[in-house]
């Protein structure tokens, strides 16, 4: 296992599928997530507020809100109908997330490190031989990307051409654009 650097914060539990205590596609308050991840990581660097998602979520949702920490980014959606209202975490990324089509991004902010790690330590910069340490069920997702299957919990990581770790994260992993949740 690599060592943690001590100003890396262990906020991914894979095996518990969630990322500072929340389970994508379980009801939260966004607000609250907001105060709970920026009590660890400073204030957002981006937020860009509900926005309509009328034509672009494959889940049905009628907003999302992207709220991003230097190099991590939360993406929530809404779902309205019959006078309730949920919100949910839909997904999350650590690193680039263009690498990724988990969830819209919205607008990149100037990238800095968050210093986000699983709890086993794996993060930005992790080796392949890092990640196969400490994961036995990893699948081929193509294009360099791993799928790790921990227990209840999925994580997708994005390897580099030196097989680093150059982003991570989860969401919805099949949900093609015509398709509603």
């Amino acid at each position: 296992m690599p060592p943690v650097d001590p100003a890396s914060v262990d906020v991914v539990d894979v095996a518990g599928a969630t990322v500072f205590g929340v389970r994508t596609f379980d009801a939260v308050d966004v607000d609250a997530v907001v105060v709970d991840v920026s009590a660890r990581l400073g204030s957002p660097t981006s937020d860009s507020g509900w926005q309509p998602t009328v034509g672009q979520s494959c889940a049905g949702s009628t907003d999302a809100r992207v709220v991003w920490w230097g190099d991590f980014r939360m993406t929530f959606e809404r779902y309205q109908g019959e006078g309730v209202v949920r919100d949910e975490l839909s997904a999350w990324t650590v690193g680039d997330p263009t690498l990724f089509e988990l969830a819209p991004f919205g607008d990149v902010p100037a990238p800095s490190p968050s210093n986000i790690v699983t709890l086993e330590g794996i993060g930005l910069g992790s080796t392949l031989v890092d990640v196969e340490a400490v994961w036995t069920n990893l699948n081929d997702g193509g294009d360099r990307r791993l799928v790790v299957v921990d227990r209840g919990g999925v994580l997708l990581i994005a390897l580099d051409d030196a097989d680093q770790v150059v982003g991570f994260g989860n969401g919805p992993f099949d949900c093609p654009v015509d398709e509603v949740r």
